[in-house]
């Protein structure tokens, strides 16, 4: 009897799931998916964005549904699930995979959506709709498409559910966790927001290069006090003193890997890494300074033009986005993702749509708002030159939520080689939920797909509401996932 009751308890939870987006197979993968996927629209109005739902490893009947969002604006979270934390990633040639060890769906099912529309292979059947976009549109529009997920899946409503994202995801995030704060009729269980190496505050990531640069060894001591003198603090509103010495003392960090000070610019083959650098090299910095100055920076880079190469199209300079770009633009995989038709090849960046950057974002406004009812982990790995981690500790700080003291900027470990490894610092900030910030040791802008296992180590202890800094007990009795 108890047997027959739980078959049919499962029968019923499968009953939600939409058949028509079931992915049976992924070309390039010739083994049985590890779980269950599913990818197709997520409907409303004339707008379809895009998602692929990926069910978790564990077989926990309370893992959580995470939601995850890379940045931009107008980049495409298949960079996410293909390039960073998805079960399977994607090889450079762009027709196989390997399996990855630690997968974020170890811990939660995953949805991966592509937004706003316009970007990936998200779309509307009104072309105006890619031509008038803000932040305030995308995250009232994100809310639409979670509302339409959950339709379509009704039997993940009572799990917990988390809004991840990382880059311009440091707007996405926020705006939609407030968005769901603020509507009345939400019927799922939202707890919390993650945000990986957000944009938050143009302010402080003016103030925020001079000190990283000269911390990571890119300007000297004499020229930091120079700056220093000329500036007297005052970045958002420089002198032409000030402006002339930040420039140039900048002009060292033309050339780098804006998204990871020590790693070298992917390279894709002579002519194709060459015109990458030449974009770069012809364009600003790719600091905090010049992108809190010029918001449009990003978005110039990864449009900017390049010799021709067969899957390169819109390529972030120093970024490896061939294999995912080869690969979702062939036939058999939108047929397999049940992509609509119609739609031209996938890019990891869209340089099709127009946004305007309209809403008031900064971390005090939105944060302290919500930091009473969610739980927030925002991370940062520390080699990131873009959005680096001293702007958004420091965004973070004027929440002005009272710090732990047996917390303030400690070490978090994690045991590897024999013993206890320092692999970041932790402010734990005495608020209920919780709020927390973290750095991860040598780590650029994309910390799951640079440091995977420190990455997945973190996750499950935010998830479960463990201790940050040990893996040890967690804080509360909240149960969320089995522990890794």
């Amino acid at each position: 009897m108890l047997r027959l009751l739980a078959s049919s308890s499962l029968a019923l939870l499968a009953a939600g799931a939409p058949a028509s987006d079931k992915v049976s197979s992924l070309p390039g993968w010739i083994f049985d998916l590890p779980t269950d996927w599913y990818s197709g629209y997520l409907s409303f109005g004339k707008k379809h964005l895009h998602y692929v739902f990926i069910e978790t490893e564990s077989k926990d009947p309370e893992a959580p549904v995470v939601l995850w969002m890379n940045g931009g604006p107008g980049c495409s979270s298949m960079d996410g699930l293909f390039y960073e934390h998805g079960p399977l990633l994607i090889n450079e040639d762009g027709k196989s995979f390997t399996k990855n060890p630690q997968s974020w769906n170890k811990l939660a099912n995953m949805l991966y959506m592509e937004a706003p529309v316009g970007v990936g292979y998200s779309y509307s059947e009104d072309p105006k709709d890619t031509q008038d976009l803000n932040d305030d549109q995308t995250a009232t529009d994100n809310l639409a498409a979670l509302k339409a997920f959950f339709e379509l899946y009704p039997e993940h409503k009572k799990r917990a559910f988390y809004v991840s994202g990382e880059s311009y995801g440091g707007v996405y995030v926020p705006t939609l966790s407030l968005k769901i704060f603020e509507d009345k009729t939400v019927d799922f269980n939202m707890r919390g927001f993650v945000v990986g190496n957000g944009l938050f505050d143009w302010k402080l990531m003016a103030e925020s290069s001079v000190p990283f640069l000269y911390g990571h060894g890119a300007i000297s001591t004499r020229k930091k006090e120079e700056i220093d003198k000329a500036c007297q603090g005052n970045y958002a509103n420089p002198s032409d003193a000030c402006q002339q010495l930040v420039d140039s003392a900048s002009e060292n960090a033309r050339g780098l890997n804006g998204y990871d000070f020590y790693r070298d610019c992917f390279s894709a083959g002579s002519s194709a890494s060459a015109g990458s650098l030449k974009a770069l090299g012809s364009k600003t910095p790719l600091t905090g300074w010049h992108i809190a100055r010029n918001p449009e920076l990003l978005a110039d880079l990864i449009r900017a033009p390049r010799p021709a190469h067969p899957a390169l199209r819109e390529n972030v300079p120093c970024i490896d986005s061939v294999g995912g770009t080869a690969w979702l633009g062939t036939k058999e995989v939108r047929e397999a993702l049940h992509i609509e038709p119609s739609l031209p090849n996938w890019e990891i960046c869209s340089g099709n749509i127009n946004y305007t950057r309209n809403m008031d974002y900064s971390a005090p406004k939105l944060y302290a708002q919500m930091m009473h009812k969610y739980r927030i982990l925002v991370y940062n790995g520390d080699t990131d030159m873009a959005c680096d981690y001293l702007a958004d500790s420091w965004a973070v700080d004027s929440i002005n939520a009272t710090v732990d003291e047996e917390a303030d900027w400690v070490p978090w470990l994690m045991h590897a080689d024999g013993g206890e490894q320092t692999v970041g610092f932790l402010t734990r900030y005495k608020t209920e939920p919780g709020l927390q910030f973290l750095t991860v040791k040598g780590a650029g802008h994309m910390v799951p797909q640079w440091k995977p296992e420190v990455a997945l180590a973190m996750l499950d202890r935010f998830l479960n509401n463990k201790d940050m800094r040990t893996g040890g007990a967690p804080q509360s009795q909240t149960k969320t996932v089995v522990v890794v």
